[in-house]
């Protein structure tokens, strides 16, 4: 068959394209493995454990003062054949003066890489527990670098050496594995001889800047993750966003911030390995989140500190380097020269009582399960270093809350008092807003900034509810009535309130018991309960995120009175009664005094009722109809008013015969 010079140059074009194509595959392939670190046992920068044996020497590299990178001599143990399938790890025993002035292996050194013969082994990552300081234990290079591709397994419990090591006056034959220092003493307890306890070394969290109470606050929290938290003095690290000043290279010291700025939450670790804008560190866990955005930053390392349980770096972060992309079970990973997203946190404070003001900002990582207490330690620590006492007072807070997927931002104002503790007391609807929006069950939020704004003084500024009455006695569905309240503000001249609540068309003929109350009371029913007086976080019945934010800024205020009733089912044709009230409660009605002249027991010079405009009436939960006015204090107690509600038809019918029974004219 003879082809023409047309169909032979369609064939050779189809076969170069396809070639093309094979060819563009292969260089992508190409392209991916070299991407993927090769493995320890193909990479002669790297010792494989079968490579190891007892008795040979090499050296580890760490930072014992500021940013130089000082060696110290490393002799191998043993290699420990871990029970599960994590991976081995090796025993080894430390010495040269870097080690020695920092009384053995240190809080902060876990990450130091291990050289023999030049070759990585891996980074030391266990300690010995309230013992021998210079034996740790070192995850092998290739655990480690199971971390760039994101693998993640549970840690080994228990591992046996391939043979006897002696460890002080003990021969080691086995090694369990403590999780915390309480676990490592209970374990120390139950292990029979030859066995080691073996704990992680310890990641120290540099906290500068916070207060006191804030620290301690804050420590309790990162203790559960097994961190070390150590407080700092000053404030950040200078501007959030300053480029570090260290390269981070094997043996560097390297800070993991958890807050940044004005406050810094930062733990400290060393450099294992870096692969061009990679890097591994710690050889083990940091919070173990898996898939991390935490700030990495250069570190400068003042000073170790010598302790029966073990030393630790004392060490302060240096500019922004990069993001923690992996936080897994043999290290960290860092990208170097990516900034992580993080959450913009403002707090201004205000004293008025010293007229000093102070304005602190930081970024705080985000993570739900830390975002939260991250946020209210900063802002208690804003709080402390402006008001710079504890005590009673009053305060006046108002804040913004806004993310990424919100329906509008969270904004919220509120008064509080508190005989005590006023900075504390302030930050709890703070810190619900962030939850809410952090652990909101319809959509994920990225939180993208917080401000919050915080007026304090030591004057009490609250008032009591002392009495309140209707000015109409009798009204029909469908009625605007006025509800006059008598506030004695603590030492002060008593005033009064006028709240206006319109009774719903449809409510049934009856007597209705109305509640008068502070935003922030407790219902008595439940005071009894609890003993509490002020009310917890309500509850949420939301049925969307626009719902659940409505709701949230819609919530009752201290600074509110409360006039609230259920108006009863229209069909019932009984008495509707009031929201806590005496008569829900099987008691008798009237016991508070009611239907007393508004000057009684009042203090002279007291000044004319004040009428204000108050929020409208509406139906709540159940049909709960409620109005609310806001003041200028902490509004505090509760009374009941009485309301008679008559028949429209009756009325009508009383007015015609009243009509029928009226003289004739002239």
């Amino acid at each position: 068959m003879v082809q023409t010079s047309t169909s032979r140059d369609l064939r050779r074009a189809a076969r170069a394209l396809a070639f093309a194509a094979v060819l563009s595959v292969i260089m992508v392939l190409a392209g991916m493995v070299a991407h993927v670190p090769a493995r320890a046992s193909q990479n002669q920068a790297f010792m494989p454990l079968a490579e190891l044996q007892p008795g040979m020497k090499g050296i580890g590299k760490t930072v014992v003062e500021g940013t130089r990178i000082d060696t110290f001599n490393v002799e191998i143990l043993g290699v420990l054949k871990g029970e599960t399938a994590t991976g081995d790890l090796v025993l080894v025993r430390v010495s040269g003066k870097p080690v020695e002035a920092a009384g053995g292996i240190a809080a902060g050194m876990s990450g130091s890489p291990v050289y023999v013969n030049g070759r990585l082994v891996g980074a030391i990552a266990f300690g010995f527990e309230s013992a021998d300081h210079f034996v740790g234990l070192v995850t092998p290079i290739e655990e480690m670098l199971k971390v760039f591709a994101a693998a993640k397994r549970p840690a080994p419990k228990v591992a046996y050496l391939s043979s006897p090591v002696r460890v002080g006056d003990r021969l080691a034959k086995r090694v369990v594995f403590a999780r915390s220092e309480d676990d490592a003493a209970r374990l120390a307890q139950e292990a029979s001889d030859g066995t080691l306890v073996m704990v992680p070394v310890a990641t120290p969290v540099m906290v500068s800047g916070a207060s006191k109470r804030a620290f301690d606050r804050l420590s309790r929290r990162l203790k559960a993750f097994g961190l070390m938290p150590v407080q700092g003095g000053g404030g950040g690290a200078g501007s959030r966003d300053a480029p570090s000043t260290a390269d981070l290279e094997p043996g560097s010291c390297i800070g993991v911030q958890l807050v940044r700025g004005d406050v810094s939450v930062t733990a400290i670790g060393t450099v294992t390995y870096r692969q061009g804008n990679e890097v591994l560190a710690f050889g083990h866990p940091l919070l173990g989140r898996g898939n991390a955005n935490y700030f990495a930053a250069g570190a400068e390392v003042h000073l170790v500190v010598p302790g029966d349980i073990m030393p630790f770096k004392v060490a302060s972060p240096l500019g922004l380097a990069g993001t923690i992309v992996q936080d897994r079970t043999h290290g960290v990973l860092v990208d170097v020269g990516r900034k992580p997203p993080s959450i913009p946190v403002t707090v201004t404070v205000r004293d008025r009582d010293t007229g000093v003001t102070r304005m602190l900002r930081a970024d705080i990582v985000r993570d739900e399960m830390l975002s939260t207490d991250l946020a209210g330690a900063f802002a208690l620590s804003c709080l402390d270093a402006t008001v710079d006492r504890i005590g009673r007072g009053t305060s006046r807070v108002s804040f913004q809350v806004d993310g990424k997927g919100l329906p509008r931002p969270i904004v919220r104002d509120n008064m509080f008092y508190s005989p005590s503790d006023i900075a504390a007391d302030s930050i709890g609807e703070l810190i619900d807003a962030v939850a809410t929006v952090i652990d909101n069950e319809f959509a994920e939020v990225e939180v993208t900034g917080v401000k919050a704004d915080f007026d304090v003084e030591e004057a009490r500024r609250t008032a009591r509810i002392h009495h309140a009455e209707v000015t109409t006695k009798v009204a029909k569905p469908g009625d605007t009535i006025e509800v006059k309240v008598r506030l004695l503000p603590f030492r002060g001249i008593a005033e009064t309130k006028v709240v206006e609540v319109k009774i719903p068309e449809g409510t049934p003929p009856g007597t209705l018991y109305l509640t008068v109350r502070g935003g922030g009371v407790l219902p008595a029913d439940e005071e009894k309960d609890t003993g509490a007086t002020t009310k917890p976080s309500q509850p949420t019945v939301a049925e969307s995120l626009e719902n659940l934010v409505q709701e949230f800024m819609s919530r009752e205020r201290n600074c509110d009175i409360v006039v609230e009733f259920y108006p009863g089912e229209a069909s019932s044709g009984g008495d509707a009664i009031p929201v806590n009230s005496q008569a829900a409660r099987g008691e008798p009605v009237g016991g508070r005094g009611l239907g007393r002249k508004l000057d009684e027991d009042l203090p002279r010079g007291e000044e004319k009722p004040e009428r204000a405009p108050a929020a409208a009436a509406g139906a709540g939960d159940a049909g709960l109809v409620k109005a609310t006015l806001t003041t200028g204090y902490v509004i505090e107690g509760e009374t009941t008013v009485e309301v008679e509600v008559e028949d429209i038809e009756s009325g009508a019918a009383d007015e015609a015969d009243e009509s029928d029974d009226s003289p004739p004219e002239g």
